[in-house]
């Protein structure tokens, strides 16, 4: 099993609520077989919410995590290290605030541990081939793209680097690295 791909999760952070919403189709209005709709969750006590989110019900758009179930990349970064310090410590730890003396130092790490993958460049188109430019139009013929958009904006955010860029999604080469492969 592989790890999941860490490259470009800045600019996936940085994409606005709004940009998210403009390709969610909960009733399959275009009538193209895809009901997408984004997940909604309950921020954590630690999750400073985004300037530009739109709420549901009290709940927020997610984006990382397996099902789009974590809001943000402080949130996905802080559990994944809750779950290894959980195996690790003979105790439960539910929240890092909650640790021993020792294990709250950690607070700067997860903190240069999220800065480092908001930080880290987006994926670079690879050349394209016959090949490249196959699995790509595969990629959009079977419907991937209608929910793994090959590109999307950020908006403004925090690092000013991030802010109103045009960014390539990882599916988009995964898609023209397999070709028209099956599997």
């Amino acid at each position: 099993m592989l790890p999941p791909a860490n490259t470009g999760l800045g600019f996936l952070d940085a994409v606005s609520d709004a940009e998210i919403l403009l390709y969610a189709d909960p009733t399959d209005a275009n009538n193209d077989g895809i009901s997408g709709v984004p997940n909604y969750v309950s921020l954590k006590s630690y999750v400073v919410e985004r300037s530009n989110s739109i709420t549901q019900n009290g709940k927020y758009i997610a984006r990382f995590g397996k099902k789009a179930s974590t809001y943000n990349l402080l949130q996905q970064t802080a559990q994944a290290y809750n779950q290894i310090l959980a195996l690790l410590l003979p105790m439960k730890i539910k929240t890092l605030t909650q640790a021993p003396f020792q294990i709250r130092g950690l607070h700067q790490t997860v903190a240069d541990v999220v800065f480092y993958l908001k930080t880290l460049k987006a994926p670079i188109p690879r050349i394209e081939t016959t090949e490249i430019l196959s699995g790509s139009k595969l990629f959009a013929n079977v419907g991937c793209d209608k929910c793994h958009r090959p590109e999307m904006k950020t908006g403004v955010t925090e690092i000013a680097a991030l802010s109103n860029k045009t960014f390539f999604s990882i599916q988009r080469f995964v898609a023209s690295r397999y070709g028209t492969r099956s599997g």
